[in-house]
């Protein structure tokens, strides 16, 4: 019935018509029609990626910029626009996960022309700039680094919310530090402030597992990006020799340390060393020894594996950076340094393939009344007492020290002097101290000759 009444005024029309013909006639002639073609017309077909979760970016809300027309992707993160006019269009969407993390994605322009399907492709922004974004307005310092990332399970990817990712680094000798970030729903974590110019080791932790150490320098204002794949890691170790580069010799006595680490050893007979249970990661391995300066090599252990490593070091001269300091000295030494305990060069050449400093000099000689402990504190402490004392007390009262001719301050300063430095000691007891030395000396004088500062003629 709806329909009868829409076409009833052109029945009506058609039946009038008939009417006022004669029957049988000829129908008059009709005008002829016009046909007008349609516009030529294009098309547009999109693909939208998702950064994010590195996969097609379903329910996106496609727009033509300034036009009226709309779309939406489907599970293949595809959208079309059909019947286009020829002409540049401006395509952009929106979504909500993009909504929530309050990004903008970039849009593109596509020039579709008549006939032809145009394609475009288009991404939400990548993780790593999301955060870099977020820690600018965060207020990132540009004598800093960016540190942004991702903590992922090893065997599936997915995201580990809640993993613990710290940096740890050295600021100054002795001087560790440490800062903490926790992984979020997406499993991302940003650190905003990096020391830099230094090594910064960063690694990931999950529950039971854990990700492999990594190692990076980032320069002021420079941004990384670093992914993390948890799994069961078993630890490994380190091991090597260090050798003179130019004579072969074994370097004895040389402080090996895991940079930014408290992993640390001392080089022992033949130069070896070992550093046991090291968790699997990158390290930057340094060794540094008195006469031979320092020396570093990258070092990357894998789970449960035995890294071995040969360093061979020169006794090139070292730089220092200028030292300001205050010396006491002696002034006639022939006068001093002929009393006292004398540990001769050839006592110290006996023992020397047995001690890796001074410190173990002084042990091995057995001297009454000598001690070289560590105090409960882990302070040194080297003095002399009366008889078969043992400086067992909780403090400590350090002997003076002299090293050829001049007061140091601190036994630390001196006690890591490897043997081979070394020309002869002299030990003087608190009552011999005090009589040729005075006040400050009452827990005895130690008087150090190095090779480098032995007199012609001695």
């Amino acid at each position: 019935m709806a329909w009868a009444g829409l076409l009833a005024p052109w029945s009506g029309a058609a039946g009038n018509a008939g009417n006022a013909s004669t029957p049988g006639s000829p129908a008059p002639p009709t005008a002829p029609q016009e046909t007008v073609a349609a516009p030529p017309s294009g098309a547009l077909r999109g693909t939208i990626f998702d950064s994010i979760s590195s996969a097609p970016l379903a329910d996106a809300r496609v727009v033509l910029w300034n036009t009226q027309r709309r779309a939406a992707t489907d599970s293949a993160g595809v959208f079309r626009f059909r019947a286009l006019p020829p002409g540049t269009y401006r395509v952009a969407f929106v979504h909500d996960r993009l909504l929530e993390l309050g990004v903008s994605a970039p849009g593109a322009d596509a020039e579709v022309a008549a006939g032809a399907t145009t394609q475009v492709a288009l991404a939400t922004p990548s993780p790593f700039t999301i955060l870099s974004a977020t820690c600018a307005l965060e207020g990132a310092r540009d004598d800093s680094g960016v540190a942004v990332g991702f903590v992922g399970d090893e065997a599936s990817g997915v995201p580990l919310p809640g993993a613990t990712v710290r940096l740890a680094w050295t600021a100054a000798p002795e001087q560790p530090r440490t800062l903490e970030a926790v992984a979020d729903s997406r499993g991302w974590y940003r650190f905003c402030r990096v020391p830099a110019g230094v090594p910064v080791g960063i690694k990931a932790q999950f529950l039971n597992r854990s990700a492999g150490r990594r190692e990076v320098v980032l320069a002021p204002g420079e941004r990384s990006w670093i992914a993390f794949r948890a799994a069961v890691l078993q630890p490994g170790s380190i091991s090597g020799t260090l050798t003179d580069q130019d004579r072969g010799w074994a370097v004895e006595g040389a402080e090996v340390r895991l940079a930014g680490t408290s992993y640390m050893t001392i080089s022992g007979a033949g130069g070896s060393f070992r550093l046991p249970s090291v968790e699997a990661g990158e390290y930057t391995l340094r060794a540094t020894h008195m006469a031979y300066g320092e020396r570093s090599e990258a070092v990357s252990v894998g789970s449960g594996t035995a890294v071995s490593v040969a360093m061979s070091m020169s006794m090139e001269p070292i730089a220092l950076d200028p030292i300001q300091v205050s010396v006491q000295a002696i002034g006639d030494m022939d006068v001093v340094a002929g009393g006292g305990h004398v540990v001769s060069r050839r006592q110290i050449e006996e023992i020397r393939h047995r001690a890796r400093d001074l410190a173990d000099v002084l042990r091995l000689q057995h001297m009454t009344g000598v001690v070289v402990r560590r105090t409960a504190s882990g302070d040194l402490c080297v003095g002399t007492t009366p008889g078969q004392a043992r400086l067992m007390k909780a403090d400590c009262t350090n002997a003076v020290f002299f090293v050829d001719n001049a007061r140091v301050s601190s036994p630390e300063a001196v006690m890591g002097m490897p043997p081979q430095a070394i020309d002869r000691i002299v030990v003087y007891r608190p009552l011999q101290a005090g009589n040729l030395f005075g006040t400050g000396s009452a827990n005895g004088v130690i008087m150090v000759f190095t090779k480098a500062g032995r007199r012609p003629g001695r």
